[in-house]
């Protein structure tokens, strides 16, 4: 798809980068878990699905950086560090406690899909199936997203002359359509929008991927506590 020159940049029409990388990596996500359940169904089922979405999106965003080149905003210590952090992770509890009281409030039922699994394993103690379930979403999935949604894709919407402003829309938009699921629900899709301008902002301010990864780890993390109803 790219081509580079000598000195290793991508040769590539800058209109294209932003839906190539998109493309690249949610292919490999859909083809890589499409040929493990077609060739090896047995590995496949013994095998939780976020787990091997989780290794097809490090896969996609592998590819993206091969071709592309990587981006300048990486995983990076960011300046000051600690509070940074510390901040991120606290503002990530606090917006997914105050996004899951707006849900209830609505009606948005609370108790479905992964989080209704992972209390019935805990409540028969099994705890691998468990984990497996759990580290995807408040680990696995927070790294991978944000490399691929702040790091690689904002960056590439840059590359293509459009503003920070637009860039964040952009990219927030197509943060929220990954998330939209088979019921093309407004609202959740605009709660996931929102979450990613925050974490494009917090990213911009601190130069660096690190900070965005806690507060999406801790956003995740408290919703997985309070649907799967841990507490």
């Amino acid at each position: 798809m790219h081509r580079h020159s000598r000195s290793g940049s991508p040769v590539v029409r800058p209109s294209l980068l932003p839906l190539a990388y998109f493309v690249l990596c949610i292919s490999c996500q859909i083809l890589f878990v499409s040929a493990l359940a077609l060739f090896i169904p047995d590995l496949a089922q013994s095998i939780s699905f976020d787990i091997l979405n989780a290794f097809s999106m490090l896969l996609g965003l592998w590819v993206a950086i091969r071709f592309g080149g990587a981006p300048a905003i990486r995983f990076s210590r960011p300046q000051k560090c600690l509070p940074v952090c510390i901040l991120a992770f606290a503002g990530g509890l606090l917006l997914s406690y105050l996004d899951l009281q707006a849900k209830a409030v609505l009606g948005d039922p609370a108790l479905t899909g992964n989080f209704a699994t992972i209390r019935e394993s805990i409540q028969a103690h099994e705890y691998l199936r468990a984990s497996m379930l759990i580290l995807p979403c408040c680990l696995f999935y927070p790294i991978l997203e944000e490399g691929i949604f702040r790091g690689m894709l904002y960056e590439a919407f840059l590359r293509t002359g459009r503003s920070r402003f637009l860039s964040i829309t952009l990219g927030s938009g197509l943060f929220a359509l990954m998330h939209l699921t088979s019921r093309l629900e407004v609202l959740p899709a605009l709660d996931i929008f929102l979450l990613g301008v925050v974490l494009s902002w917090l990213t911009l301010r601190s130069a660096s991927l690190i900070p965005a990864v806690l507060l999406h780890a801790a956003f995740n993390a408290m919703a997985v506590v309070v649907q799967a109803r841990l507490l």
